[in-house]
């Protein structure tokens, strides 16, 4: 996610997407979308403001041979301890809440969807662990200014229950901050990634 200026509350905003690659996974298939958010004033001019990659994996249509062609490469988190650490326990009904975003896919709702996908009850949203580190990169390292925060990237490798607490780790690198968060009872590393920041005046 890359913004390309800061964003207002009180604007109309329009986002298109469209499939840039589609890569053979074997077992199915890794489909990358790429999703422009606009800033859409009075007159009708629009101007990009956000620019974010989604990547899906669509199990059992693999075997078309095509290796596909974007990358996004991210770094592991060091070996050393991190610059700082937070931990932040989400709700118990914290995938309810997060339902008002317009995520309403059962398995974070319904038992038995959340069964059928191999979890003992629902798991909550990816984009709400996404967020809660991106909350804390800004509220820990950038004194609260949420437009020092210029580009975040992330990739999923659990998942987290309602309830648990993260722990997030951050190395902060000049301009750039690594960052993992694990699951404080489980201790499963559940997401890591890179933020690009804007360090002037800390």
């Amino acid at each position: 996610m890359e913004f390309l200026k800061p964003i207002s509350a009180d604007v109309k905003l329009v986002s298109s997407a469209k499939c840039v690659d589609i890569a053979d996974k074997k077992s199915g298939a890794f489909v990358t979308f790429e999703v422009t958010t606009e800033e859409v004033e009075d007159d009708g001019k629009k101007t990009p403001i956000l620019r974010q990659y989604m990547c899906v994996f669509i199990r059992g249509i693999g075997g078309f041979g095509n290796k596909g062609k974007v990358v996004f490469p991210l770094p592991q988190p060091p070996k050393s301890q991190p610059t700082k650490t937070f931990e932040e326990k989400t709700e118990n009904n914290q995938a309810i809440f997060y339902r008002l975003a317009g995520d309403t896919n059962p398995l974070h709702i319904d038992p038995d969807m959340a069964g059928m996908g191999g979890f003992d009850k629902p798991i909550l949203h990816g984009l709400c662990t996404y967020g809660i580190c991106a909350k804390n990169i800004v509220k820990g390292l950038l004194g609260g200014d949420v437009n020092k925060l210029k580009k975040l990237s992330c990739r999923f490798t659990s998942h987290v229950f309602p309830g648990e607490t993260l722990v997030i780790n951050t190395w902060k690198d000049g301009s750039k901050v690594i960052y993992n968060a694990t699951t404080k009872e489980r201790g499963k590393v559940v997401i890591f990634g890179v933020a690009d920041v804007d360090t002037a005046g800390l």
